[in-house]
């Protein structure tokens, strides 16, 4: 029986096995009828040592070693980690004395939500440590704290798409920030368009329930090592949107007189940056969405456990 320590390679089991494999096959290609020949004088060749392999304590250890750092080397990398949320967090209580208890995330157009409000601080996005920056037309890109009835908010005029290049990580970076903050609602817009047909252009519609199609997928924030700061591993989606801030936004609209134009429904994400073809709205539609839109869920990793929210 051969061992590893007789072929002087401890590790190379497998190397062993095909150096053996491929010298026997030249030995038996090179002198074929020489053997042949040595048969009828000499008898026949003795047989072959045994290529079982002994493999002792030592060698087990070294390949449970192995496994493991190979385990190490595969748990998956996240771009935005937990010194950068630190880092921002704390940079943005540094630079202003409001503490937000409310954040609004302003969708596309719908950045003058921040303009009615008081005692106003804005820091542009690039002068943020690790913020993203929106490169899309009609997000400013710039995040404003006020005053707001007496409570303190903070706006996000411009939010982040996966259809930028951004990682979800990204994307969802400055919901984490908020939840650093203290902030307690969250209030999330954004343009879509409709798919029921009894919608109008410039209906407001409140979401009751969403389908992320993407995270169908694996396109998914909450994919990857799990932080429990901002919510467990496997967070109930049963409840993703409020259902008494829904009442509240339809008391108020109704106090205003706008109950004629809006809506209940179901929002569809979908990653963009192409508008739906007719088949695939047909088929959204079928699914049960009332529109559909490029953002809304991908900016809401653990919603249920983080803040309360409402999204319009």
């Amino acid at each position: 029986m051969w061992t590893l320590e007789e072929c002087g390679s401890p590790l190379h089991v497998t190397a062993l096995r095909t150096v053996r494999h491929r010298s026997a096959c030249q030995h038996r290609q090179s002198s074929a009828s020489a053997d042949r020949r040595s048969d009828h004088i000499h008898g026949p060749l003795p047989p072959a040592p045994s290529t079982r392999v002994h493999i002792d304590d030592g060698m087990r250890k070294q390949v449970r070693i192995r496994a493991r750092s190979s385990v190490t080397m595969a748990t998956p990398h996240l771009c935005c980690r937990t010194a950068d949320y630190k880092l921002t967090t704390e940079w943005l209580m540094k630079q202003t004395s409001h503490r937000p208890k409310v954040a609004v995330i302003c969708g596309s157009g719908l950045g003058l939500l921040a303009d009615g409000a008081s005692n106003k601080q804005t820091f542009r996005y690039q002068d943020i440590p690790n913020f993203p920056i929106s490169t899309v037309p009609g997000h400013e890109g710039c995040l404003v704290f006020g005053t707001v009835e007496e409570r303190s908010c903070v706006f996000m005029k411009g939010h982040f798409h996966l259809y930028e290049g951004y990682t979800l990580c990204q994307v969802t970076f400055p919901v984490r920030i908020f939840k650093l903050m203290g902030v307690e609602l969250v209030l999330v817009t954004n343009a879509s368009g409709g798919i029921c047909p009894d919608f109008k252009v410039g209906d407001i519609m409140i979401i009751k329930d969403h389908i992320n199609l993407p995270g169908f997928a694996g396109q998914h924030p909450l994919c990857g090592p799990n932080d429990e700061r901002f919510g467990i591993r496997f967070p109930c989606m049963s409840d993703a949107y409020s259902k008494d801030m829904r009442s509240v936004v339809v008391d108020i609209g109704t106090e205003l007189g706008c109950s004629d134009f809006i809506r209940e429904g179901v929002y569809c994400m979908v990653s963009g940056p192409n508008f739906e073809t007719i088949a695939e709205a047909r088929m959204l539609w079928i699914l049960g969405c009332d529109s559909v839109g490029k953002n809304q869920n991908q900016n809401q990793p653990h919603w249920p456990r983080t803040v309360h929210k409402q999204g319009i």
